[in-house]
């Protein structure tokens, strides 16, 4: 949300514009409930878009990741269900992390830079954040700085943590 408030604020990006307007690798599919109401980046921010996915397994370290196209259409090696609006636009919050890819993929579409590098330019340094990032997979150089995570049982999951490229 700061990356694209940044963005709002140097007018790259509307807050209440449809948001295929501003997409150009992948547009949201229309369907009866976009076509009485488009996506806005609003809509995505505040989790009001009516989009499903609430969140991602993540995926082993050895796995073959999914492109951003291949998570929004629910392709392997995605795993999983195609990002749609399922929902009225606007009536009711509901976490949505499918709505956060739609999100990710205006910001790079717009800015023609990776992810990662947005999220340094407009949220880490300027936060002063020089240990941390949004690079995944993990490169080497960080991979002694991350912490390895545990599943709901306590055990470390395979290969000290999965990869996100749901960001």
């Amino acid at each position: 949300s700061m990356a694209s408030m940044a963005l709002v604020d140097k007018h790259v990006l509307m807050l209440d514009e449809d948001v295929n307007h501003f997409l150009t690798t992948w547009k949201v599919p229309s369907n009866t409930f976009t076509e009485q109401h488009p996506v806005t980046l609003r809509e995505l921010i505040s989790h009001r878009a009516g989009v499903n996915v609430h969140g991602f397994a993540g995926y082993n370290r050895n796995q073959s990741l999914p492109t951003l196209i291949q998570i929004l259409d629910g392709v392997k090696p995605a795993n999983n269900p195609p990002i749609r609006v399922t929902a009225v636009l606007g009536e009711q919050e509901s976490y949505s992390g499918g709505g956060i890819v739609i999100e990710q993929l205006l910001l790079t579409d717009v800015t023609h830079k990776p992810f990662s590098a947005i999220m340094d330019d407009l949220v880490l340094h300027k936060l002063g954040m020089i240990n941390s990032t949004f690079t995944q997979p993990l490169a080497s150089e960080w991979r002694s700085k991350a912490a390895s995570g545990t599943n709901s049982n306590g055990k470390a999951v395979p290969n000290q943590w999965f990869v996100y490229p749901e960001q």
